[in-house]
């Protein structure tokens, strides 16, 4: 019997948590909050939307595929990655949830939560439940793939701490991975960890996380599978139960003990207050112990018409395409009027922008919604979140891959509040001899004070010392933070190198869009310290600038300021190559599709200078030459 098709595109809509229309002052609860209603029901708006609690609503699913599939969004549900059907297909996506360990279950498993008072006390964490409570998996794995079965989130309790709701903390331990090739094998999945305060409340609805429970879209008439929320039920969606978020309390500190088979990858983003990750070897895979506080963080949300944003941003959003998302206008039918990619015809729809995937073409988008909003924040949660990079990360001088090829554990780790950020190391500014670690978020909070920004780097000495070619003397920094328009900030930081790991906090300083810039330094090997400290350069300040597009089809030269991204506006984004010439001057990046979105190639400007560079669709070769300014 031939099996139906699903629509991935239900999966991808994850990202984009249902309409929740804002309460009175009175009685608004920052962390029930998901998104700004459509300010009227037509055509013509564009909206962006920046929090993290609306991107955990997946459930436990695998789904085979093939480029075709994958093309025009499409797969089919697995019950076991091991049956005919599934083995068919040459690519698979999954979301697992980790299940305590038990004597059945002895690796890729929760060993233990605990959560500790502000006088100390450890409470241990007990277990009330799953969600959804089912005492089977929702499929079967792979143990020669590193994939468990998909199992399920969990609840607990811990005697005598409470959140506004009542006592009930949900943890998602999840290993996510994207578009994986059957015939590679062992995979490096992301891991991503939650705790949430929540209380439940029965429905008469589920998420998808079974055959029973995989809806019909109305509008395809294809099967959903995959999310994990409704138009009625925002944050998490089990069987028939809908989860009301609360605010964490922030005098405590919880501490998530789990491990894996897969060694997932070694550098992490969160949002964790005063973290504390170690990483061991377990087998082939990884133990981790993350200890932290929560993180309270601006959430971002806007609308304006589209007419009314600015001629730059309006070129920008039409030659770039719409990426992450949802189509708030028309509510049915849209793909009628919009094929869903490429540029947007506001004209005849209304859409908002979710953009947290948090790399480069995000933190562009956002600095523009940015600059056209009230710089307010639409609300302030209390947010426990970690979640390791897809894959490690290359950049010019900075290769994490390189240095940290033979790390059994982890290789760096950056927790920051601001609302939009790079979730990867900080970059090497050869320029200053710094690192550059760009953040944005909103100056105010909702009530009109300012935001406060924290930063927080722990990165692997070893590492450190390879990325950015130090000795084995001790390591200092000084932090300068640098506002949009060049002006220094003072903050507070500390610095320290304890038991191989390189501490660095920085704090104090204010948004909307800072540039941190760490110089860390050693002192030069001399039997006699200097009694005067010799002088250091001050920092260049750095600006977030919109990027440049070229059509390289009709360009023949490129000249941009030394701060920009080049941009290439091309058709089959995926299938472009480049190559510069002079590699100390730019470096290219390709283009195509990153799990939920798609970006075009572009050039990483790293020093001034002239080069060319060549770029080729395998059919045609275009050469461009390139000053840097």
């Amino acid at each position: 019997m031939r099996k139906k098709l699903i629509a991935l595109l239900s999966i991808f809509a994850l990202l984009l948590a249902p309409t929740l229309v804002r309460a009175s002052a009175a009685d608004f609860i920052d962390d029930q909050f998901y998104e700004l209603p459509l300010p009227a029901n037509e055509a013509g708006y564009l909206g962006a939307r920046v929090d993290d609690s609306v991107s955990f609503t997946f459930s436990s699913f695998l789904i085979a595929n093939d480029d075709e599939g994958i093309k025009n969004g499409l797969g089919v549900p697995c019950a076991d990655f091991k049956d005919a059907e599934c083995s068919k297909y040459p690519r698979f996506t999954y979301n697992i949830y980790l299940p305590p360990c038990s004597v059945a279950i002895t690796d890729d498993c929760i060993t233990a939560i605990t959560a500790t008072k502000s006088d100390g006390t450890v409470v241990p964490g007990k277990l009330t439940g799953t969600k959804p409570n089912y005492s089977t998996p929702a499929f079967k794995g792979d143990p020669a793939f590193n994939m468990p079965d998909g199992w399920y989130p969990s609840m607990w309790s811990f005697d005598g701490i409470k959140h506004p709701g009542g006592d009930g903390f949900l943890l998602r331990a999840s290993l996510l991975s994207f578009q994986n090739k059957r015939s590679i094998g062992v995979i490096t999945p992301q891991l991503r960890v939650s705790v949430s305060a929540v209380t439940w409340n029965p429905v008469d609805i589920s998420g998808n996380w079974s055959k029973e429970t995989n809806g019909v879209s109305r509008d395809t008439g294809l099967m959903s599978a995959g999310g994990a929320s409704s138009p009625t039920c925002n944050f998490f969606l089990a069987v028939k139960e809908c989860a009301t978020a609360w605010s964490l309390p922030s005098d405590v500190r919880f501490k998530v003990e789990l491990k894996t088979r897969a060694k997932v990858s070694g550098w992490v983003n969160g949002r964790l207050s005063d973290p504390k990750v170690e990483v061991t070897p377990n087998g082939t895979g990884q133990a981790f112990a993350i200890e932290a506080a929560p993180m309270q963080v601006p959430i971002f949300a806007m609308y304006k018409k589209f007419t009314e944003y600015s001629k730059e941003f309006q070129d920008f959003n039409q030659r770039v395409g719409g990426g992450a998302g949802r189509i708030m206008f028309p509510e049915s039918n849209w793909r009628s009027v919009y094929s869903g990619s490429g540029r947007e015809p506001f004209d005849k729809i209304s859409a908002f922008h979710a953009l947290n995937t948090y790399d480069q073409q995000a933190f562009t988008e956002f600095q523009y919604f940015l600059a056209a909003s009230d710089n307010k924040a639409v609300a302030t949660k209390n947010l426990w979140h970690f979640e390791s990079n897809r894959l490690f990360y290359q950049d010019g001088d900075l290769k994490l891959n390189d240095c940290s090829r033979d790390l059994t554990g982890l290789a760096g780790f950056v927790s920051t509040n601001s609302t939009m950020f790079m979730a990867t190391p900080p970059k090497f500014n050869t320029a200053t001899q710094s690192l550059d670690y760009q953040v944005a978020a909103p100056h105010f909070d909702r009530n009109g004070k300012e935001n406060i920004g924290r930063y927080n780097l722990v990165i692997d000495s070893n590492v450190a010392r390879c990325l950015y070619k130090f000795s084995t003397a001790p390591i200092q920094a000084s932090v300068t933070v640098i506002n949009a328009d060049g002006t220094q900030q003072i903050s507070t930081s500390t610095i320290n190198e304890k038991n191989g790991w390189l501490y660095l906090s920085v704090n104090g300083y204010t948004y909307s869009a800072p540039t941190l810039k760490v110089k860390l330094s050693q002192e030069a090997p001399t039997p006699t310290p200097s009694a005067t400290p010799s002088a250091e350069a001050t920092p260049i300040a750095a600006q977030v600038l919109p990027p440049v597009m070229v059509n390289p089809l009709k360009a023949k030269t490129i000249s941009v300021k030394l701060g920009k991204v080049v941009v290439f506006t091309v058709t089959d984004p995926a299938i472009w190559k480049g190559k510069v010439a002079d590699s100390k001057i730019a470096k290219f990046v390709a283009g195509g599709p990153k799990s939920t979105y798609e970006t075009n190639p572009s050039l990483t400007l790293l020093k001034k200078g002239k080069t060319t560079v060549s770029l080729t669709d395998g059919k045609k070769t275009y050469l461009l030459k390139l000053t840097v300014s």
